[in-house]
C-alpha cells in the first residue's frame, strides 16, 4: 500500500467531556484503534482538528518503525483524505509522500 492509502483509512472516534481537576471540562477524543492516538481540547472543534493531526503523525510514526496501522474499514476518497490532511496543517509535509510505498518509510533495517 501507498503512505496516502493508510493515510485514507477511516479510525473510530470516541468522543466525551471529562472534569479537570480545576473543575472545569474539556473534550477529550480518541482513536482506539491507534496507540496513543488522543487529543483534548475546550471546543470538541479544536480537540477534532488535533486528533486529526495525531492520527497522521501516528500513522507516519507506525511506517516508519515497520508498523503496519490497521486498516479494517473502506478507504476514503483521495480528494476527502487530502483535504483532512489539509484542514490538519500538514499537507506540505504529505504531498510529497502521498505516493510513495509506505515500506519506504521504515527506519528498520531490514
Amino acid at each position: 500500500m501507498k503512505v496516502g492509502d493508510y493515510l485514507r483509512v477511516p479510525y473510530l472516534v470516541t468522543a466525551q467531556s471529562v472534569p479537570r481537576e480545576d473543575g472545569t471540562w474539556v473534550r477529550h477524543v480518541e482513536h482506539p484503534e491507534l496507540p496513543g492516538c488522543v487529543a483534548e481540547a475546550d471546543s470538541i472543534l479544536d480537540a477534532l482538528r488535533l486528533l486529526e493531526a495525531k492520527r497522521i503523525e501516528t500513522v507516519l510514526d507506525m511506517l516508519a518503525s515497520g508498523r503496519i496501522p490497521p486498516a479494517k474499514r473502506p478507504l476514503l476518497g483521495v480528494t476527502q483524505a487530502r483535504r483532512r490532511v489539509a484542514r490538519a496543517g500538514l499537507a506540505n509535509r504529505i504531498e510529497p509522500l502521498w505516493e510513495k510505498d509506505a515500506e519506504s518509510l521504515s527506519t528498520r533495517a531490514g
